[in-house]
């Protein structure tokens, strides 16, 4: 049992490895580029936001997961995560947007840009933050109508 989940595991690496090739956005991009400078059309296999895009306010989160959708091929990945919980708000001297699945859920359909392939919760594996949980997805970018996601509650 534990050969096959190697195996999975190191297939799943490669695949996602191969996918997202070009495009990491993370917190150092956000800082340092402005939405004008983000004009990629169809030019990325997969976009990579781990923890990055829970520093955006949600009212403006449609507007960023536009862009995210015109920078990305036909097809392209996304993978974002936020942390679990629904609040807006400064800690730490940050900004964050929490998450539950039942809002990312919506904030995808109401997006309708993108289908969620997996919504799942994972812990947080630094130190001193074991009790926060990550609220993670994985999607495709489409250009048809969703009807259901698979994010699990």
């Amino acid at each position: 049992m534990i050969d096959l989940l190697m195996i999975i595991l190191l297939y799943l690496f490669i695949y996602v490895r191969k996918c997202l090739q070009l495009l990491l956005v993370s917190c150092s991009i956000a800082d340092t580029m402005g939405e004008e400078e983000m004009r990629w059309k169809e030019e990325f296999d997969g976009v990579w936001a781990c923890a990055s895009l829970l520093h955006i306010p949600k009212k403006d989160m449609n507007k960023v997961f536009n862009l995210i959708y015109t920078a990305l091929k036909a097809g392209g990945i996304f993978y974002t995560s936020f942390k679990f919980g629904d609040a807006e708000e400064v800690r730490r001297e940050r900004f964050y947007s929490d998450y539950t699945p039942t809002q990312i859920k919506e904030l995808f359909e109401r997006n309708n840009r993108f289908e969620i392939l997996e919504c799942f919760i994972t812990g947080d594996v630094r130190e001193n933050h074991k009790d926060e949980r990550w609220v993670n997805v994985i999607a495709v970018k489409h250009d048809t109508t969703m009807e259901q996601s698979p994010c699990r509650i």
